[in-house]
């Protein structure tokens, strides 16, 4: 590629643009909002004046605006009074001075119009007014400028007037306004008085703006290098002007020959649709003619044009375009970057604070050498407080954090001013430059979008940067360590008080490199204060608010990731501990908050940080201390805790095992002992009527019912005993062993009905198994799912967490094993019923003593026994699986309802209605046995 020519100015005359490319189709109506504000760059010391908002609340003086010129013989009340000789003269001075002042403006153009709308003006500008009488102040004054707008808007005085009539007038009166002052757009922006104007047509004027904007096509550079006009070109294109229209004031940058060709395409693109099917030549006209113009604006600083973000988008696009030619010529793009940089190099910090101004800075990082890097780091310097708290221009830290290999020059120039700042910058937005320093691009504090555009200049890595990735990190986080600890240590609790500055706190804790001993003092020295749980009516998301530091949900968290030493990682489902994490966390926890303000935080805001200090010092086997804290939970401390709603309670009380020797509750409430009494005889009634019906027809194989009814009484009697002795573990073991055993007992009595059922009809041959293999194997089955569910709650009684978590998961799949079971005998009973009817219409329809005394009638009622044996066993299931006191097992109406009565009304009830030994006695059809069914019928009398 050939060096670039420098264009000199055309002397021909412009051509006029079309109006169809130059002023785009009017929008709908719409009002921009009134806190639109453009980025403030970062080198401002004061708070800058938006150009859109003019002085004009603040103009008190109603007799300058009467007058219309100022008095300047106004008294000096810094000097002493002089003594008036005669106060006759001294007033008849005043009286002639005013006659003066009174010919003065009858001799001024308009000064009719002007006395009057300023009459009307006083009273429509005032701001304690009803609506409906500033709106007739409005139309009058309307009426009075009508026509003569353009004539009296250059003036500083009835300026304000017509910005009073555009802030309060409706959308007749602004639109009649902006048709006046068509064509003189371009000359009022640059007026000190008529600017303000122009934006506020702007922005109450749609159907206007793209007319507005028309009128600076081919002055956008000249305007934007007029100090009155600058931050109006800026308003306009930051906040007003639509893709489109911002695309054709970019379009003066490109040179006059893309401006009198090339509008349509510029409109949708820029300056890479201006250069996308341009010959090299014309390619260079424009490149140059776009260089030229950033120069013109960068050698004229003064002007106020560098900060604005049309100047940025070019100087971004120019440098794009650069890059995609470094491939034809390279040594030619490094020369035309290096003659752009040289130029700018002193005036990047205006530049960081918008998004096209950010990235060009990071470009020029990205690409530049170290002695480059090491200038643009001594420019940002002085400014590096701001930029923390710039959500573009940290990305210009970032890139320097990411690119720089001189790490001493960036901690000594930049992390040590950073960090100096910490508690201030730790409580904002600014806090993402804190985190940065410590754990670079992490999806805990930085989004998926943030970290895409922060990987813009990874491609530096390797090239102009050599230093390794990790080593660079390492000693950044090296430098910024030792102020972050002492901003902790200075003044710990505060931090933590503050939501955002807390997350601050945590990761300096997990991840800082030094001694931080100090630093783990001071933050828990605010547990040791006496715990009271927080006002109802209190605001803790105020910092300021006097609570204790456990009772804020964000210092609850930071302390439990403290004491876990890392942070939870939801894929893994695990803690990922920090190599830096201070040692022995949840010891110095436990004795700074004592045994007192433990037991009282875990009965209110903090039940879920004691139980990870219970399970920390049982993970690092610490059995002092852990029987310590577990001492400390006494009796009635665990009862309020599985009795209350209490936040936490259920994985601490799970952290407190049972048994008498950890004092834990196995079960999680206390039984009824009425309820207990009613339940237990039901069914002892249930088992007597069972055994009534023994009596009268014999029928061993329903003995398996009548022995898990009284199994099942006992075993809820036994909850009276256990009511007053809650920690009795071999009372309870005895209650839940009777149950499990019942339960299995009532399976076993089903499983042997179908086949029953089979010889009684003589329909062998219609079971999808044999009769002895059909009852063996159910029954062998059912006896192993009971094994494992015993071996399972052994394992539950023991007073380790492992023990118990690996009970728990052995009785759930003992549990599951007999649901399968029960579903597959369901499904046999349901196929020989259906083979029953398909193939045996006679016996089907054979049925003189009605259903329920036949035998449709004991299949039906085993299928239902089946169906009512899995609600009881999905119920424990899932109880087990939420755990010892998830919100099936912490309730006793669960295990009533779901299981207590539904078993003894859809099992023992339903065979008091139909006896199968009273039915299934003899053969019907048949005096034919087979010699398996012989051999089964052996005893069943």
């Amino acid at each position: 590629m050939a060096q670039l020519k420098k264009q000199t100015q055309s002397k021909k005359r412009t051509a006029t643009s079309t109006s169809d490319l130059s002023t785009p189709a009017a929008k709908k109506s719409k009002v921009e909002p009134a806190n639109k504000r453009r980025a403030v760059p970062i080198t401002t010391k004061v708070a800058p004046v938006e150009s859109g908002e003019s002085d004009e609340e603040d103009w008190d003086d109603d007799e300058e605006l009467v007058s219309g010129d100022q008095d300047e013989e106004g008294p000096d009340n810094d000097r002493p009074a002089k003594p008036i000789k005669d106060p006759q003269a001294s007033r008849e001075g005043h009286k002639a001075q005013k006659e003066i002042q009174a010919q003065r403006r009858a001799s001024k153009p308009h000064s009719t119009l002007l006395t009057e709308a300023k009459r009307v003006w006083a009273l429509a500008r005032k701001i304690d007014i009803p609506r409906a009488e500033r709106q007739k102040h409005i139309e009058e004054l309307m009426k009075v400028l009508r026509g003569n707008v353009q004539d009296i808007v250059f003036k500083h005085d009835a300026s304000r007037i017509v910005q009073t009539l555009v802030k309060y007038g409706g959308q007749k009166e602004r639109d009649e306004v902006a048709a006046e002052l068509k064509g003189k757009y371009r000359d009022l922006a640059q007026n000190k008085y008529g600017k303000f104007l122009v934006t506020k047509l702007m922005r109450y004027c749609n159907a206007h703006r793209s007319a507005i904007l028309s009128e600076f096509h081919n002055h956008v550079i000249r305007l934007l290098l007029h100090r009155e006009a600058s931050p109006i070109i800026a308003d306009a294109y930051e906040l007003y002007a639509s893709a489109p229209e911002r695309n054709l004031l970019l379009r003066d940058f490109y040179g006059k020959e893309v401006a009198l060709f090339d509008s349509t395409s510029i409109r949708n693109g820029g300056l890479r649709a201006a250069l996308g099917h341009a010959a090299p030549e014309r390619r260079k006209r424009i490149l140059s003619a776009v260089a030229e113009a950033l120069m013109q604006i960068f050698n004229n600083p003064d002007k106020g044009a560098v900060s604005h973000a049309i100047v940025h988008r070019v100087l971004w696009e120019y440098l794009s375009e650069l890059v995609l030619l470094e491939e034809a010529d390279k040594e030619e793009v490094e020369r035309l970057r290096r003659e752009l940089f040289d130029t700018c190099q002193e005036l990047l910090a205006e530049m960081v604070h918008t998004k096209d101004g950010s990235r060009a800075v990071r470009e020029f990082i990205a690409r530049g050498t170290a002695k480059d890097r090491k200038q643009i780091i001594k420019v940002l310097k002085p400014h590096v407080e701001k930029m923390c708290g710039d959500e573009e221009a940290q990305l210009v830290l970032f890139t320097i954090f990411d690119l720089v290999d001189d790490t001493k020059l960036v901690g000594k120039s930049l992390v040590t001013d950073i960090t100096s700042l910490a508690p201030s910058l730790s409580r904002t937005l600014a806090r993402r430059v804190l985190l940065y320093l410590l754990v670079p691009r992490t999806p805990r504090h930085f989004t998926p979008a943030l970290l895409r555009t922060i990987s813009q200049t990874d491609f530096a890595q390797g090239t102009t940067s050599k230093k390794d990735v990790n080593v660079r990190r390492a000693e950044l986080r090296t430098a910024a360590s030792p102020g972050m600890i002492k901003a902790i240590e200075d003044d710990g609790e505060a931090l933590v008080r503050d939501r955002g500055a807390s997350v601050f706190v945590g990761e300096v804790m997990l991840f800082a490199e030094g001694d931080k001993s100090k630093a783990l003092d001071a933050l828990l020295l605010p547990i040791s204060s006496a715990y009271a749980p927080p006002d109802p009516e209190s605001d803790l998301s105020n910092p300021t608010t006097a609570t204790h530091i456990l009772n804020l949900s964000h210092a609850s968290r930071l302390y439990k990731t403290l004491v876990q030493g890392g942070h939870f990682n939801q894929q893994t489902k695990q803690i990922e501990r920090s190599e830096q994490a201070p040692n022995d966390v949840a010891a110095k926890f436990m004795h700074a908050a004592g045994q007192e303000n433990i037991t009282s935080m875990a009965l209110s805001e903090g039940g879920f940080v004691i139980a990870e200090v219970i399970g920390k010092l049982q993970e690092e086997g610490d059995q002092k201390n852990l029987k310590e804290i577990r001492s400390w939970f006494k009796k009635d401390t665990r009862e309020r805790l599985s009795q209350g709603n209490i936040r936490g309670s259920v994985v601490l009380l799970e952290r407190l095992p049972s048994g008498d020797a950890a004092g834990g509750l196995p079960l999680a409430y206390t039984p009824n002992k009425p309820v207990a009494i009613v339940a237990g005889s039901l069914y002892m009634l249930a088992a007597g009527a069972l055994l009534a019906w023994f009596a009268r027809h014999r029928g061993y194989y329903m003995l398996p019912f009548v022995f898990g009814a009284i199994l099942y009484g006992l075993g809820l009697f036994l909850r009276i005993p256990y009511a007053g002795d809650l920690h009795n573990m071999s009372l309870y073991a005895t209650m839940d062993y009777l149950i499990l055993i019942s339960l299995s007992f009532f399976i076993f009595g089903a499983y042997t009905l179908l086949s029953r059922i089979a010889i009684y009809l003589d329909a062998v041959e219609l079971l999808v198994l044999k009769p002895i293999i059909l009852n063996s194997g159910f029954l062998g089955y059912q006896l192993a799912a009971f094994v494992i569910t015993a071996i399972g709650g052994g394992m539950k009684a023991s007073s380790t967490i492992d023990t118990i978590k690996i009970g728990s998961k052995l009785v759930i799949a003992g549990l599951l094993i007999q649901l399968f079971g029960v579903l597959a005998y369901l499904g046999l009973v349901i196929n020989f019923v259906c083979r029953m009817w398909s193939t045996r219409k006679e016996q089907w329809n054979d049925r003189p003593n009605g259903f329920l005394r036949s035998w449709l009638g004991v299949a039906a009622m085993t299928g239902v026994c089946c169906q009512n044996l899995f609600i009881p066993l999905i119920y424990r299931v899932t109880a087990i699986g939420l755990g010892p006191h998830g919100a099936l097992s912490r309730k006793e109406y669960y295990f009533y309802t779901s299981e207590v009565m539904t078993l003894w009304g859809g099992v023992l009830t339903i065979f008091l209605i139909v006896w199968p030994p009273r039915i299934l006695k003899g053969c019907p059809t048949s005096q034919k046995q087979p010699t398996e069914i012989s051999l089964l019928s052996v005893g069943s009398k």
